[in-house]
Protein backbone atom coordinates (compact mmCIF):
# COMPACT_ATOMS: atom_id res chain seq x y z
CA UNK A 1 0.00 0.00 0.00
CA UNK A 2 1.35 3.32 -1.11
CA UNK A 3 1.94 5.74 1.63
CA UNK A 4 1.74 9.26 1.36
CA UNK A 5 4.62 11.24 2.58
CA UNK A 6 2.94 13.15 5.65
CA UNK A 7 1.87 9.57 6.70
CA UNK A 8 5.00 8.37 7.16
CA UNK A 9 5.99 11.68 8.32
CA UNK A 10 3.00 11.61 10.80
CA UNK A 11 3.40 7.71 11.83
CA UNK A 12 7.23 8.50 12.78
CA UNK A 13 6.84 11.30 14.81
CA UNK A 14 4.06 9.26 16.26
CA UNK A 15 6.29 6.68 17.50
CA UNK A 16 8.84 8.65 18.58
CA UNK A 17 6.32 10.79 20.74
CA UNK A 18 5.22 7.33 22.46
CA UNK A 19 8.87 5.78 23.07
CA UNK A 20 9.80 9.14 24.60
CA UNK A 21 6.93 9.66 26.50
CA UNK A 22 6.71 5.60 27.71
CA UNK A 23 11.12 6.30 28.60
CA UNK A 24 9.98 9.43 30.45
CA UNK A 25 7.39 8.22 32.33
CA UNK A 26 9.67 5.33 33.76
CA UNK A 27 12.59 7.11 34.32
CA UNK A 28 10.17 9.11 36.40
CA UNK A 29 8.38 6.60 38.02
CA UNK A 30 12.38 5.12 39.03
CA UNK A 31 13.06 8.17 40.43
CA UNK A 32 9.84 8.65 42.28
CA UNK A 33 9.90 5.35 43.77
CA UNK A 34 13.12 5.90 45.22
CA UNK A 35 12.68 8.87 46.07
CA UNK A 36 9.77 7.81 48.08
CA UNK A 37 11.63 4.96 49.32
CA UNK A 38 14.24 6.69 50.80
CA UNK A 39 12.19 9.23 52.56
CA UNK A 40 10.35 6.07 54.28
CA UNK A 41 13.76 4.35 55.36
CA UNK A 42 15.09 7.82 57.04
CA UNK A 43 11.79 8.17 58.21
CA UNK A 44 12.16 4.92 60.02
CA UNK A 45 15.88 5.13 61.39
CA UNK A 46 14.71 8.13 62.70
CA UNK A 47 11.69 6.80 64.98
CA UNK A 48 14.15 3.99 65.49
CA UNK A 49 15.99 6.40 67.87
CA UNK A 50 13.00 6.94 69.71
CA UNK A 51 12.40 3.74 70.64
CA UNK A 52 15.33 2.41 71.50
CA UNK A 53 14.43 3.52 75.41
CA UNK A 54 11.94 0.78 75.17
CA UNK A 55 13.83 -1.79 73.29
CA UNK A 56 16.53 -1.59 76.18
CA UNK A 57 13.64 -2.09 78.60
CA UNK A 58 12.60 -5.28 77.02
CA UNK A 59 16.36 -6.10 76.77
CA UNK A 60 16.66 -5.68 80.19
CA UNK A 61 13.54 -7.38 81.55
CA UNK A 62 13.89 -11.44 81.73
CA UNK A 63 10.57 -11.49 80.49
CA UNK A 64 7.76 -9.59 79.15
CA UNK A 65 6.10 -7.47 81.34
CA UNK A 66 2.29 -8.20 82.56
CA UNK A 67 -0.96 -6.51 82.86
CA UNK A 68 -1.02 -2.59 83.07
CA UNK A 69 2.70 -2.69 83.22
CA UNK A 70 2.41 -4.48 79.48
CA UNK A 71 -0.69 -2.32 78.62
CA UNK A 72 1.31 0.63 78.89
CA UNK A 73 4.81 -0.43 77.02
CA UNK A 74 1.67 -1.14 74.06
CA UNK A 75 0.17 2.11 74.28
CA UNK A 76 3.53 4.01 74.09
CA UNK A 77 4.59 2.03 71.14
CA UNK A 78 1.38 2.38 69.15
CA UNK A 79 1.77 6.16 69.90
CA UNK A 80 5.60 5.92 68.54
CA UNK A 81 4.51 3.80 65.23
CA UNK A 82 1.49 6.19 64.90
CA UNK A 83 3.67 9.54 64.94
CA UNK A 84 5.83 8.16 61.81
CA UNK A 85 2.90 6.07 60.59
CA UNK A 86 4.51 3.11 60.93
CA UNK A 87 4.16 0.32 63.32
CA UNK A 88 6.88 -1.93 64.90
CA UNK A 89 7.98 -5.21 66.82
CA UNK A 90 10.58 -6.81 68.81
CA UNK A 91 12.29 -10.46 68.22
CA UNK A 92 14.75 -12.25 70.11
CA UNK A 93 18.10 -14.18 68.60
CA UNK A 94 15.68 -16.74 66.67
CA UNK A 95 13.72 -14.95 65.63
CA UNK A 96 10.47 -15.05 68.09
CA UNK A 97 8.13 -12.28 68.01
CA UNK A 98 8.11 -10.64 71.61
CA UNK A 99 5.66 -8.02 70.89
CA UNK A 100 4.00 -6.09 68.67
CA UNK A 101 2.85 -2.62 68.16
CA UNK A 102 -0.01 -3.10 66.34
CA UNK A 103 -0.54 -6.93 66.06
CA UNK A 104 -3.29 -7.38 63.26
CA UNK A 105 -0.37 -6.12 60.86
CA UNK A 106 1.53 -9.32 61.59
CA UNK A 107 1.02 -12.51 60.36
CA UNK A 108 3.04 -15.05 62.56
CA UNK A 109 4.97 -15.52 65.75
CA UNK A 110 8.05 -16.03 63.98
CA UNK A 111 10.93 -14.48 61.66
CA UNK A 112 12.20 -17.07 58.92
CA UNK A 113 15.46 -18.72 59.56
CA UNK A 114 16.44 -17.57 55.90
CA UNK A 115 15.34 -13.48 57.08
CA UNK A 116 17.24 -13.22 59.88
CA UNK A 117 20.38 -14.54 58.46
CA UNK A 118 20.05 -11.24 55.75
CA UNK A 119 19.11 -9.22 59.22
CA UNK A 120 22.12 -10.34 61.08
CA UNK A 121 24.73 -7.33 60.19
CA UNK A 122 26.22 -4.42 61.64
CA UNK A 123 24.49 -1.58 59.48
CA UNK A 124 20.55 -1.35 59.30
CA UNK A 125 18.46 -3.29 56.94
CA UNK A 126 15.91 -2.09 54.57
CA UNK A 127 13.55 -3.77 52.44
CA UNK A 128 9.86 -3.23 50.86
CA UNK A 129 8.53 -6.89 50.98
CA UNK A 130 6.23 -8.84 53.01
CA UNK A 131 8.95 -11.07 55.46
CA UNK A 132 8.36 -14.01 53.63
CA UNK A 133 4.43 -13.93 55.06
CA UNK A 134 5.41 -12.19 57.97
CA UNK A 135 3.58 -9.29 57.61
CA UNK A 136 -0.05 -9.07 56.25
CA UNK A 137 1.06 -6.53 53.32
CA UNK A 138 3.82 -5.25 51.51
CA UNK A 139 5.62 -2.52 53.86
CA UNK A 140 9.08 -0.77 54.10
CA UNK A 141 11.25 -2.44 56.62
CA UNK A 142 13.76 -1.12 58.28
CA UNK A 143 15.82 -3.66 60.90
CA UNK A 144 18.11 -2.89 63.39
CA UNK A 145 20.24 -4.83 66.80
CA UNK A 146 19.17 -4.39 69.77
CA UNK A 147 21.92 -4.93 72.58
CA UNK A 148 21.91 -5.23 76.41
CA UNK A 149 23.99 -3.48 79.34
CA UNK A 150 27.21 -5.30 78.39
CA UNK A 151 26.55 -5.37 74.81
CA UNK A 152 25.73 -8.39 73.55
CA UNK A 153 22.85 -8.88 70.65
CA UNK A 154 19.97 -9.53 72.68
CA UNK A 155 17.17 -9.34 69.94
CA UNK A 156 16.50 -7.30 66.45
CA UNK A 157 13.84 -4.07 66.38
CA UNK A 158 11.46 -4.27 63.22
CA UNK A 159 10.30 -1.11 62.42
CA UNK A 160 7.48 -1.20 59.15
CA UNK A 161 5.61 1.04 57.32
CA UNK A 162 2.79 0.54 55.00
CA UNK A 163 3.23 0.42 51.38
CA UNK A 164 0.14 0.86 50.68
CA UNK A 165 0.75 4.94 50.05
CA UNK A 166 3.36 3.80 47.56
CA UNK A 167 0.14 1.86 45.55
CA UNK A 168 -1.45 4.84 45.71
CA UNK A 169 0.84 6.74 44.41
CA UNK A 170 1.63 4.85 41.21
CA UNK A 171 -1.76 4.80 40.93
CA UNK A 172 -2.43 8.48 40.64
CA UNK A 173 0.95 9.06 39.18
CA UNK A 174 0.51 6.77 36.26
CA UNK A 175 -3.30 7.71 36.09
CA UNK A 176 -1.86 11.58 35.73
CA UNK A 177 0.63 10.86 33.57
CA UNK A 178 -1.42 8.82 31.01
CA UNK A 179 -3.94 11.61 30.61
CA UNK A 180 -0.69 14.32 30.14
CA UNK A 181 0.76 11.71 27.64
CA UNK A 182 -2.25 11.61 25.48
CA UNK A 183 -2.82 15.90 25.72
CA UNK A 184 1.01 15.86 24.36
CA UNK A 185 0.17 13.43 21.22
CA UNK A 186 -2.91 15.23 20.69
CA UNK A 187 -1.34 18.44 20.50
CA UNK A 188 1.57 17.09 18.78
CA UNK A 189 -0.59 15.21 16.40
CA UNK A 190 -2.34 18.95 15.24
CA UNK A 191 0.70 20.49 14.97
CA UNK A 192 2.48 17.60 12.68
CA UNK A 193 -0.84 17.55 10.59
CA UNK A 194 -0.57 21.32 10.28
CA UNK A 195 3.29 21.55 9.73
CA UNK A 196 2.84 18.65 6.89
CA UNK A 197 0.04 20.59 5.28
CA UNK A 198 2.68 23.27 4.71
CA UNK A 199 5.40 21.11 3.76
CA UNK A 200 3.26 19.18 1.57
CA UNK A 201 1.06 21.34 -0.43
CA UNK A 202 3.41 22.92 -2.04
CA UNK A 203 5.10 19.28 -3.05
CA UNK A 204 1.88 18.75 -4.27
CA UNK A 205 1.54 22.05 -6.61
CA UNK A 206 5.05 20.48 -7.79
CA UNK A 207 3.61 17.32 -9.04
CA UNK A 208 0.79 18.58 -10.42
CA UNK A 209 3.17 21.17 -12.74
CA UNK A 210 5.20 18.39 -13.49
CA UNK A 211 2.31 16.00 -14.59
CA UNK A 212 1.21 18.93 -16.65
CA UNK A 213 4.59 19.33 -18.07
CA UNK A 214 4.95 15.66 -18.36
CA UNK A 215 1.73 16.31 -21.23
CA UNK A 216 3.36 18.30 -23.19
CA UNK A 217 2.72 21.39 -21.52
CA UNK A 218 5.86 23.83 -21.56
CA UNK A 219 4.19 26.58 -20.07
CA UNK A 220 3.33 25.81 -16.86
CA UNK A 221 5.03 26.80 -13.49
CA UNK A 222 4.56 26.52 -9.80
CA UNK A 223 3.02 29.28 -8.49
CA UNK A 224 2.51 29.96 -4.82
CA UNK A 225 5.20 28.92 -2.97
CA UNK A 226 7.02 31.43 -1.42
CA UNK A 227 9.58 31.92 1.53
CA UNK A 228 13.19 29.95 2.30
CA UNK A 229 13.89 26.24 2.04
CA UNK A 230 14.53 23.14 0.03
CA UNK A 231 11.18 22.78 -1.28
CA UNK A 232 11.15 26.66 -2.21
CA UNK A 233 14.58 25.70 -3.95
CA UNK A 234 12.72 22.77 -5.85
CA UNK A 235 10.34 24.85 -6.64
CA UNK A 236 12.48 27.33 -8.42
CA UNK A 237 14.67 24.67 -10.34
CA UNK A 238 11.67 22.77 -11.52
CA UNK A 239 10.51 26.63 -13.05
CA UNK A 240 13.92 27.39 -14.26
CA UNK A 241 14.11 23.77 -16.08
CA UNK A 242 10.91 24.35 -17.51
CA UNK A 243 11.97 27.69 -18.66
CA UNK A 244 14.93 25.84 -20.47
CA UNK A 245 12.86 23.24 -21.80
CA UNK A 246 10.49 25.57 -23.71
CA UNK A 247 13.42 28.03 -24.65
CA UNK A 248 14.56 24.68 -26.06
CA UNK A 249 11.41 23.55 -27.58
CA UNK A 250 10.67 27.16 -29.47
CA UNK A 251 14.34 27.41 -30.52
CA UNK A 252 13.88 23.51 -32.32
CA UNK A 253 10.59 24.73 -33.87
CA UNK A 254 12.10 27.54 -35.64
CA UNK A 255 15.13 25.38 -36.75
CA UNK A 256 12.56 22.90 -37.97
CA UNK A 257 10.91 26.30 -39.79
CA UNK A 258 14.49 27.17 -41.47
CA UNK A 259 15.51 23.45 -42.09
CA UNK A 260 12.02 23.36 -43.94
CA UNK A 261 12.92 26.95 -45.49
CA UNK A 262 16.13 25.43 -46.82
CA UNK A 263 14.94 22.43 -48.20
CA UNK A 264 12.62 24.46 -50.05
CA UNK A 265 14.80 26.55 -51.84
CA UNK A 266 17.23 23.83 -53.54
CA UNK A 267 14.11 22.33 -54.49
CA UNK A 268 12.43 25.40 -56.02
CA UNK A 269 15.59 26.06 -58.08
CA UNK A 270 15.66 22.53 -59.24
CA UNK A 271 12.09 22.64 -60.40
CA UNK A 272 12.63 26.06 -61.98
CA UNK A 273 15.61 24.52 -64.41
CA UNK A 274 13.91 21.50 -65.53
CA UNK A 275 10.49 23.55 -65.98
CA UNK A 276 12.50 25.88 -68.07
CA UNK A 277 14.37 23.55 -70.22
CA UNK A 278 10.97 21.18 -70.60
CA UNK A 279 9.09 24.29 -71.87
CA UNK A 280 12.12 25.68 -74.44
CA UNK A 281 12.73 28.50 -71.94
CA UNK A 282 16.38 27.82 -71.60
CA UNK A 283 18.06 27.18 -75.22
CA UNK A 284 19.61 23.80 -75.88
CA UNK A 285 23.15 25.55 -76.11
CA UNK A 286 22.48 26.57 -72.45
CA UNK A 287 20.89 23.30 -71.02
CA UNK A 288 24.16 21.89 -70.06
CA UNK A 289 25.12 25.01 -68.03
CA UNK A 290 21.92 24.85 -66.65
CA UNK A 291 21.77 20.73 -65.75
CA UNK A 292 25.23 21.52 -64.00
CA UNK A 293 23.21 23.42 -61.84
CA UNK A 294 20.51 21.43 -61.25
CA UNK A 295 23.24 18.83 -60.16
CA UNK A 296 25.00 21.29 -58.12
CA UNK A 297 21.77 22.44 -56.33
CA UNK A 298 20.96 18.31 -55.70
CA UNK A 299 24.34 17.93 -54.26
CA UNK A 300 23.50 21.24 -51.91
CA UNK A 301 20.56 18.94 -51.35
CA UNK A 302 22.17 16.48 -50.10
CA UNK A 303 24.77 18.05 -47.88
CA UNK A 304 21.94 19.99 -46.21
CA UNK A 305 20.34 16.78 -45.49
CA UNK A 306 23.81 15.36 -44.10
CA UNK A 307 24.27 17.91 -42.13
CA UNK A 308 21.06 17.74 -40.40
CA UNK A 309 22.43 14.20 -39.83
CA UNK A 310 25.08 15.03 -38.65
CA UNK A 311 23.59 17.88 -36.33
CA UNK A 312 21.10 15.01 -34.74
CA UNK A 313 25.01 12.96 -34.12
CA UNK A 314 26.15 16.16 -32.71
CA UNK A 315 23.26 16.58 -30.06
CA UNK A 316 23.07 13.08 -29.04
CA UNK A 317 27.34 13.11 -28.89
CA UNK A 318 28.25 11.11 -31.26
CA UNK A 319 30.67 13.73 -32.67
CA UNK A 320 32.62 16.02 -31.66
CA UNK A 321 33.46 19.87 -32.58
CA UNK A 322 37.26 20.04 -34.24
CA UNK A 323 36.60 23.53 -35.42
CA UNK A 324 39.05 24.90 -38.37
CA UNK A 325 39.29 28.07 -40.60
CA UNK A 326 37.54 27.67 -43.72
CA UNK A 327 36.87 29.92 -47.01
CA UNK A 328 33.86 31.69 -46.94
CA UNK A 329 34.00 33.34 -50.37
CA UNK A 330 33.53 29.96 -52.13
CA UNK A 331 30.63 29.53 -50.35
CA UNK A 332 29.01 33.09 -50.63
CA UNK A 333 29.54 32.70 -54.48
CA UNK A 334 28.37 29.13 -55.12
CA UNK A 335 25.45 30.66 -52.69
CA UNK A 336 24.92 33.35 -55.35
CA UNK A 337 25.47 30.87 -58.25
CA UNK A 338 22.68 28.68 -56.93
CA UNK A 339 20.25 31.97 -57.14
CA UNK A 340 21.17 33.01 -60.88
CA UNK A 341 17.83 32.58 -62.34
CA UNK A 342 15.73 34.59 -59.61
CA UNK A 343 18.39 37.40 -59.60
CA UNK A 344 17.97 37.85 -63.29
CA UNK A 345 14.52 37.74 -63.19
CA UNK A 346 14.12 40.02 -60.56
CA UNK A 347 16.80 42.71 -62.57
CA UNK A 348 19.23 42.22 -58.46
CA UNK A 349 22.33 43.85 -58.62
CA UNK A 350 24.58 42.59 -55.87
CA UNK A 351 27.25 44.83 -54.15
CA UNK A 352 29.25 43.95 -51.51
CA UNK A 353 32.48 44.83 -49.90
CA UNK A 354 35.18 42.13 -48.25
CA UNK A 355 36.98 42.99 -45.12
CA UNK A 356 39.27 39.91 -44.28
CA UNK A 357 42.54 40.27 -46.12
CA UNK A 358 44.24 36.98 -47.75
CA UNK A 359 47.66 36.28 -47.55
CA UNK A 360 49.33 34.74 -50.76
CA UNK A 361 51.50 32.36 -51.40
CA UNK A 362 54.38 34.37 -51.02
CA UNK A 363 53.06 35.50 -48.06
CA UNK A 364 52.19 38.83 -48.86
CA UNK A 365 48.60 40.09 -47.61
CA UNK A 366 46.26 41.09 -50.21
CA UNK A 367 42.65 42.63 -50.13
CA UNK A 368 39.82 42.17 -53.05
CA UNK A 369 39.07 45.47 -55.13
CA UNK A 370 35.60 46.97 -55.48
CA UNK A 371 33.12 44.20 -56.90
CA UNK A 372 31.67 44.18 -60.10
CA UNK A 373 29.47 42.71 -62.57
CA UNK A 374 30.33 39.09 -63.62
CA UNK A 375 30.24 38.56 -67.40
CA UNK A 376 28.49 35.21 -67.32
CA UNK A 377 26.05 35.18 -64.65
CA UNK A 378 25.49 38.72 -64.07
CA UNK A 379 26.19 37.88 -60.27
CA UNK A 380 28.38 40.11 -58.32
CA UNK A 381 32.45 38.98 -58.02
CA UNK A 382 35.85 40.50 -56.72
CA UNK A 383 38.64 40.92 -58.25
CA UNK A 384 41.88 40.21 -56.34
CA UNK A 385 44.59 42.39 -56.70
CA UNK A 386 48.36 41.50 -55.69
CA UNK A 387 51.71 39.80 -57.28
CA UNK A 388 50.55 36.74 -56.73
CA UNK A 389 47.18 34.22 -56.18
CA UNK A 390 45.81 34.17 -52.97
CA UNK A 391 45.81 30.77 -51.58
CA UNK A 392 42.25 29.69 -50.71
CA UNK A 393 41.48 28.50 -47.00
CA UNK A 394 44.34 31.03 -45.23
CA UNK A 395 42.58 33.59 -44.09
CA UNK A 396 44.64 36.69 -41.88
CA UNK A 397 42.14 38.53 -39.67
CA UNK A 398 42.32 42.12 -39.27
Amino acid sequence: MRKSISVTFFSMVATLLVLGTAVLGCSEWLLFSRYFAQERYDTLDSVADVTQRAADYIVQQAALPKGAELDALNTKLEIIGESAEAYLFFTDEEGRILIASNPEMVGTDIVGPELMKKVAGDQPYHTLSTLDGVLTEKSYVSVRHMQDARGNNSGYLFLCSSGARLTDFKEEFWSNFFFSACVMLLCASVLTSFLMRKLTDPLQKITDAAQRFGGGDFSVRVEGVEGEGEVVDLAHTFNQMAENIQSNDNSRGQFMGNIAHELRTPMTTIKGFVDGILDGTIPPDMQNHYLQLVSEETGRLARLIQNMLDLSKLESGEYQVNARMFNIWETLTGVALSAEQRINDGMIDIDGSWAPRWRSRSGIPVRASAPRRCPMCSSASTKRTGPAACTPGEPVLA
